[in-house]
């Protein structure tokens, strides 16, 4: 039997019309309550990232390695760490390990900036469940991990999709 994945989505875009709008509502509600979290530290969304991935390493991390985990370029990393060591969020040293590298690690400051966004987000998160139906906290959980697995997928999939249609001389 062929499916068609496509055509099936539309067909639950039928019976579901709202779906679109109701996704996009998910969309905006999350990307409020990040900027909610960023302003109790007065913290922008990279600045978060980085001290989350900071907070949880035992040592400092090099500058290229924090650049390919942030997905982001060297350039963009070396601004960024720039500015958090002006906050004293961050400390930047020398490696010893290779004295042409710099590393990074989360300061205390940077420690308790990161403590305050995750308890923050904590009480948003138990306040949301506490308002949600208790015996509706499992069917919830479930199909948010599944939304949210597969629109990763999707996302990797149209990602790749657009980087192989790429036109080599442009």
């Amino acid at each position: 039997m062929n499916s068609n994945p496509l055509a099936e989505a539309t067909g639950s875009l039928e019976k579901h019309p709202d779906f679109p709008g109701l996704a996009e509502s998910l969309f905006s509600l999350i990307h409020y309550r990040s900027s909610v979290q960023k302003k109790c530290a007065q913290l922008g969304e990279m600045e978060c990232r980085l001290l989350n991935l900071l907070a949880d390493e035992l040592e400092a991390v090099r500058m290229n390695e924090l650049a390919e985990r942030l997905g982001v370029s060297e350039s963009r990393i070396t601004r960024l760490v720039e500015r958090m060591v002006k906050k004293g969020l961050v400390t930047k040293h020398r490696s010893t390990r290779d004295r042409r590298s710099w590393e990074v690690g989360i300061s205390r400051q940077g420690i308790d900036a990161n403590v305050n966004v995750s308890a923050v987000s904590s009480e948003v998160q138990a306040e949301l469940m506490a308002r949600l139906p208790e015996a509706e906290h499992d069917l919830i959980y479930r199909n948010v991990k599944t939304y949210i697995e597969t629109f990763h997928q999707v996302l990797e999939n149209k990602d790749a999709e657009l980087e192989s249609s790429k036109d080599p001389l442009t």
